[in-house]
């Protein structure tokens, strides 16, 4: 028989002073606090230095360790006991049917890309106001420039992340701008960056000098869905080679085809696939 009287459970109270209204669930919540507490760390982390970072004594974190590490989330080293992710959150997104069926068709694409061109090439999206790198692919040489799958950067400073801010609708760029201040700062005047993606727009990429390592050129070409959205941004690395009989111009044209090639293969009508581009292939100076 109904009492009237309500039993609320400790684990899922629900709050009403926030301005997001949720049930809490403090263990979960704590087992997120020390996935996104070792994704800051390169070289691990004790648990003593998570019970610190989290606020809690070890024994309210033991068993939660235990679970995360047992789950494959985290791992040990048996050296100095320090805790560190695995790699099972990026293969776990990379599972995503969307995710996993863009990554199927992209990767020859940008392999057979970076060949032609003796560049590396990589793919990002946004993700949780920033770019994350998905998939990246080599040239065939000995040295070179790439950067790594999972790289975060902010979307205001690279050519990547505002290739993905500029091609939404002008609301869908505005909340996403949101959800970059609140992971960055807002690394330049927001009106600034606005004028710089109305040129990108325009020109249809984005190119510009890296702001981490002297010398390397970025060129960033959207890669459209069937609604006309960026939902990834082609990127390649430009370092000028002497050994090489073309430069810019060819790795640019190159990149370009490849970015409407995937677009084309996720359904946008409107990209422009070359018939062949193998005119544009880079030379070394001595063939």
């Amino acid at each position: 028989m109904a009492t009237g009287t309500e039993v609320v459970d400790p684990e899922a109270r629900w709050e009403t002073g926030e301005p997001e209204t949720r049930y809490r669930v403090p263990a979960l919540e704590r087992g997120l606090d020390i996935l996104e507490t070792l994704s800051h760390s390169e070289l691990g982390v004790s648990r003593a230095g998570l019970a610190e970072a989290l606020g809690c004594s070890v024994s309210q974190i033991f068993r939660m360790l235990d679970c995360l590490q047992r789950r494959r989330y985290i791992s040990v080293d048996p050296r100095n006991n320090l805790f560190s992710l695995t790699s099972k959150l990026f293969e776990l997104s990379h599972q995503h049917p969307p995710t996993r069926r863009m990554m199927g068709l992209a990767l020859p694409i940008m392999r057979s890309a970076a060949i032609k061109a003796h560049q590396s090439i990589h793919l990002s999206i946004f993700d949780d106001g920033e770019a994350l790198v998905l998939a990246q692919v080599d040239a065939l040489e000995d040295s070179g420039y790439f950067v790594k799958p999972g790289t975060r950067r902010d979307v205001y400073l690279t050519a990547s992340g505002r290739i993905l801010l500029a091609f939404q609708a002008p609301e869908e760029t505005l909340r996403m701008l949101a959800a970059a201040k609140v992971k960055s700062g807002e690394l330049i005047p927001e009106a600034d960056l606005l004028r710089r993606l109305e040129i990108i727009r325009m020109q249809g990429f984005e190119e510009m000098p890296s702001l981490q390592i002297s010398g390397v050129y970025n060129f960033s070409f959207p890669v459209f869905d069937v609604e006309g959205r960026a939902v990834a941004a082609m990127t390649m690395p430009f370092l000028l080679r002497t050994d090489l009989s073309s430069g810019m111009d060819d790795a640019r044209s190159i990149l370009r085809g490849a970015a409407a090639e995937l677009s084309a293969h996720m359904g946008h009508v409107g990209a422009e696939v070359p018939l062949d581009q193998s005119s544009n292939t880079v030379k070394y100076i001595n063939q």
